[in-house]
């Protein structure tokens, strides 16, 4: 569970990254990134009917919100993120949810680099590739 301050939880919020953020994609999901002009990151989840039935769908939240509170401590603060969730990140695997999430963040430049902080994406991570869109 990502920590109280780091929830973004109102529909305004929600409302505000997806209208004034960046978009960046992958096949399955998308990564809305705004700057919140605070001391904080905070992350937000939208898995649509798309991607499956309730239990599906709370799974694949469960698998985001685990990979995004693992790279927490190596973003950089004061951005809102919303990940929504593609059809196909059905059936995904917590491994590979957390590489691509690793990803979209990277992807986004929210991650710090390794000489800032100690404990910053590992090699593997630092190397996924793709393509934003604005």
């Amino acid at each position: 569970m990502l920590p109280r301050r780091n929830r973004l939880r109102r529909e305004k919020d929600f409302r505000a990254t997806y209208s004034g953020g960046r978009r960046y994609d992958l096949p399955s999901m998308v990564l809305y990134v705004r700057a919140n002009g605070e001391e904080t990151v905070r992350i937000g989840f939208t898995v649509g009917r798309k991607v499956g039935s309730a239990v599906v769908r709370n799974r694949v939240k469960r698998l985001l919100r685990e990979s995004c509170r693992e790279i927490l401590s190596t973003l950089r603060p004061g951005f809102d993120g919303v990940f929504v969730a593609r059809a196909s990140s059905r059936g995904m695997a917590l491994p590979e949810v957390r590489r691509l999430v690793a990803s979209l963040f990277q992807k986004a430049g929210m991650v710090v680099e390794s000489g800032s902080r100690g404990n910053a994406l590992p090699e593997d991570l630092r190397e996924c590739g793709g393509s934003s869109s604005a």
